[in-house]
């Protein structure tokens, strides 16, 4: 879903409950408190940003797309048979070149992930 769908979806689930309860007005000014309480469309939408920036970092990327930075270590893959390797791209000669010094071709690559902090 992106961004715009669930702004859209947003409005319409409260425009339909504002619909629900519109013939009493009394009800409408309590169900009014709480959507603005509960529901705080900015938020959300900030959330679903957040979410997406973390997903987005995390995809793997066809090296037709972008490829990395120079002398890097990166995850790459070639099919599902390959399995991931870690690779290092040169710009220079244009390969990715694996710990082992040997050359790889892959379809896509990552960032590697951050290592975790580790606690004494």
């Amino acid at each position: 879903m992106t961004r715009d769908e669930l702004e859209r979806r947003i409005e319409l689930v409260v425009n339909a409950a504002f619909d629900f309860v519109a013939a009493d007005a009394q009800s409408l000014k309590q169900f009014a408190a709480q959507v603005s309480h509960r529901m705080n469309k900015s938020a959300i939408l900030a959330e679903y940003d957040r979410l997406k920036a973390i997903e987005d970092a995390q995809r793997w990327i066809p090296v037709g797309e972008r490829l990395p930075e120079d002398n890097k270590d990166v995850l790459v893959t070639g099919s599902k048979h390959a399995g991931t390797q870690v690779a290092a791209y040169y710009s220079r000669t244009g390969e990715f070149e694996m710990i082992d010094e040997s050359i790889i071709r892959p379809t896509h690559w990552r960032p590697l992930p951050e290592a975790p902090e580790v606690t004494a």
